[in-house]
């Protein structure tokens, strides 16, 4: 045998001959996995709620074909589509979109616990097995929403077999006071009390310059919103004594603005708008979602029945083509119509453009939640809630429809709430108007960073910018008469 012949390797220079665990060739069983898991994550992608497949990190052809996949009815063409949707799948990261996922399960199981201790409070102080006391001393901002009277009402009512409107109220009520109160993960919690996450609500995240006081809260930032909100904290007394706020959801209805095709500018419009007419606290919740009946209707109940809201303002899909089903999605999920909105509407459109009779907004009432169709457009929006103005005077000669909204508000239970007299004034009847509070100490503004991205309870609330402090919410019926400030005896 010649051995001379042999090659010899340094054992320094040479290639490590072992592969890695990373270059291993992976086996046609384990690729078929890979992908099936893939197909599977693109179904479920196809499958979520519009709310919820709008806060998933995707690429834009991506988001494309899912959307189309939502849009598909043929069986044939929607199997071809999720093909589709399932190639696209094995080039984007999965694991940004399950851990989006995740997070959006755990904010839905948060929402879902704080559901259910609410279900628990209200039937105990229903059946007397638990007692108010007990829930205020946990809760002492609660001592402040007069829950005694309220109590005794849904009790009778309960009683006597009626429609459960107080008992709805208690609910709400106590609802809010729970996410308001909720603690976040890091805080001690009992073993059958974990620390979980409600939906609908977001960290709010404090920029570089603003100094927060240690008995007020933060400025909150507008979730889901295109753009950062302002908000200015309440005058630094305690905030649980802070008046309650409006919950308003912001609903914007466009297909492509929710895959992205353009900018939304009707929630933005809305919430301008809000900011100058409202002097009262209040707290936005906002969705963009495309015009499907059933994602429409689902975002409407999500937002009443869930998080809460006591006034929820729509935009777009009000016309007459095909996709525009916002009128249908609203009156499936409502108590009762109030066909007025939709005239009035109607009428100050008119004013503007012949083709106003083709809208079909309308306005209903679901629980105690305000549920209004407003156009698409932005300067519709504003002319829709502020009214026709004189073109010399600047006076309001065709009262918008936010003049009713107030009053409407009080009767069906949600906070007292002012308006700005030179943007929108408010019609009440003597007996619903309060006396007016006294003016809070001058206030300071604050942005927030717009990194805000952690979901989370909804924290104490800001108030208005514009400072003033409106009376508390009355728990009795809202056409009680209350005590005028003239009806009181001179004190001299």
């Amino acid at each position: 045998m010649n051995h001379g012949s042999r090659h010899t390797v340094d054992p320094d220079t040479a290639p490590d001959a072992t592969p890695s665990a990373d270059d291993a060739p992976i086996s046609k069983t384990r690729r078929k996995q890979q992908m099936h898991a893939l197909q599977a994550l693109g179904e479920r992608l196809v499958k979520l709620p519009a709310q919820q497949l709008a806060r998933v990190p995707m690429p834009e052809d991506l988001a494309q074909a899912v959307h189309e996949a939502r849009r598909t009815k043929s069986h044939e063409g929607l199997r071809r589509q999720m093909q589709y949707v399932g190639k696209l799948m094995r080039s984007v990261d999965a694991s940004a979109i399950e851990q989006a996922l995740a997070v959006d399960e755990e904010r839905h199981q948060g929402a879902v616990h704080l559901m259910h201790r609410a279900e628990r409070w209200r039937d105990g102080l229903l059946d007397g097995s638990l007692s108010l006391t007990d829930f205020i001393d946990e809760h002492p901002a609660a001592a402040q929403l007069g829950l005694p009277a309220l109590l005794a009402q849904a009790r009778r009512e309960k009683t006597a077999g009626k429609p459960p409107r107080q008992q709805r109220q208690l609910y709400r009520l106590l609802h809010e006071t729970l996410i308001e109160d909720w603690q976040p993960a890091t805080a001690p919690q009992a073993d059958d009390e974990p620390a979980l996450i409600p939906d609908g609500f977001q960290q709010p995240v404090i920029g570089p310059q603003a100094a927060v006081s240690p008995t007020c809260p933060p400025p909150l930032r507008f979730p889901g919103s295109p753009q950062q909100r302002l908000f200015r904290s309440p005058p630094c007394p305690h905030p649980s004594k802070t008046p309650r706020p409006l919950k308003i959801g912001l609903v914007s209805i466009s297909d492509r603005a929710s895959s992205g095709a353009y900018q939304d500018l009707g929630i933005p419009a809305m919430a301008d708008w809000l900011d100058r007419a409202l002097t009262s606290p209040w707290l936005g919740n906002s969705r963009l979602i495309p015009d499907e009946q059933e994602a429409i209707s689902q975002t409407l109940c999500e937002l009443a029945d869930d998080v809460g809201c006591h006034l929820i303002l729509t935009t777009g899909g009000t016309g007459p083509a095909p996709r525009d089903v916002t009128p249908e999605a609203t009156l499936a999920v409502a108590d009762r119509e109030l066909p007025g909105f939709g005239e009035q509407m109607r009428a100050i459109s008119l004013n503007f453009v012949p083709t106003a009779i083709l809208s079909r907004q309308t306005a209903v009432i679901r629980g105690n939640t305000l549920i209004i169709n407003l156009p698409g457009q932005p300067k519709s929006i504003r002319e829709i809630l502020e009214g026709v103005r004189d073109p010399e005077s600047g006076e309001i000669r065709i009262p918008g429809i936010f003049a009713a909204v107030p009053y409407c508000l009080d009767l069906i239970g949600a906070p007292y709430i002012e308006t700005d007299p030179d943007v929108c004034r408010a019609f009440r009847p003597k007996s619903a108007v309060r006396p007016a509070a006294p003016p809070a100490a001058p206030q300071t503004e604050r942005r927030m960073d717009a990194a805000a991205t952690l979901p989370t309870a909804e924290p104490s609330l800001p108030a208005h910018p514009s400072g003033t402090t409106p009376a508390e919410p009355m728990t009795a019926a809202p056409d009680a008469d209350p005590v005028q400030a003239s009806e009181l005896p001179d004190s001299t």
